[in-house]
């Protein structure tokens, strides 16, 4: 059976039936955002009534996030999962999908930059189209970038988007929107072989998912950016183009 990373589970789960969709929410300090994100979240599901849950990921936390989480996501499907230290994103997204029941996996950022009601955009193409994975895209036509990042943000990602194109092959205009729609039972594997703890998971993840011949396909989504973003302008960007190389240079010799 696969596993999850190292993780503490509130409160614990047994003999709950498997929901259609789980919600994973990676979330680093984001006690705040999460004040108005999870209650949103929780009346769509209660308008749409979709079966679903929550599974809010607190990657070490020092701001109370998981206690906050826990208080607000009420039903008992719904979950918080606390690693006990601080490892990144896409650690914290991994925890999540490997922990999930649901039949699809909506990842999603703890800001709502994709409105939730943009699953339905997803889940339709899914459907219509007997796809693996849908990835949301800020940069295809038909995309409504509402609030738009800083130009130095906008800029240093699409010189991203251009090196990680052309060292992968990968076809996508935008990988990073943290608004993804999962087959789980044809990502678990990848989500098993995935290494990426930071920002660059998504570009793991796509490019996993294509050695493995998965269906993908990239739509475009409203967007509104968050002020407030964890990715360092500084910081951020030598950490992905290292592990961008990594996973290069991981997969140098073989098929």
């Amino acid at each position: 059976m696969l596993q999850a990373d190292d993780q503490t589970v509130l409160p614990t789960q047994a003999a709950i039936p498997s929901p259609s969709i789980s919600i994973v929410i990676p979330a680093y300090n984001e006690r705040e955002r999460l004040t108005t994100s999870l209650p949103a979240i929780e009346a769509y599901l209660l308008a749409t009534r979709l079966d679903a849950e929550i599974l809010v990921v607190d990657d070490g936390s020092t701001d109370a996030t998981a206690e906050l989480a826990a208080t607000l996501v009420s039903r008992g499907q719904h979950r918080v999962i606390s690693l006990p230290v601080n490892r990144g994103k896409g650690a914290a997204v991994r925890s999540g999908v490997l922990a999930s029941r649901g039949e699809w996996v909506l990842v999603s950022d703890a800001d709502l930059s994709t409105p939730i009601d943009e699953y339905d955009r997803l889940a339709a193409i899914a459907r219509a189209e007997n796809l693996d994975v849908v990835i949301g895209s800020r940069a295809l036509p038909g995309s409504r970038v509402e609030v738009s990042q800083h130009i130095v943000r906008r800029v240093l990602g699409e010189v991203f988007n251009i090196i990680l194109r052309r060292m992968t092959g990968l076809p996508y205009r935008d990988t990073q929107c943290g608004f993804k729609l999962l087959r789980r039972s044809r990502v678990e594997a990848v989500f098993a072989e995935m290494v990426i703890d930071g920002f660059a998971f998504d570009v793991e993840l796509l490019y996993l998912c294509e050695r493995r011949g998965l269906r993908v396909k990239e739509v475009p989504v409203t967007w509104r950016n968050s002020p407030r973003s964890t990715v360092s302008v500084i910081g951020s960007p030598p950490k992905m183009l290292f592990d961008l190389m990594r996973l290069c240079w991981r997969f140098r010799n073989r098929g």
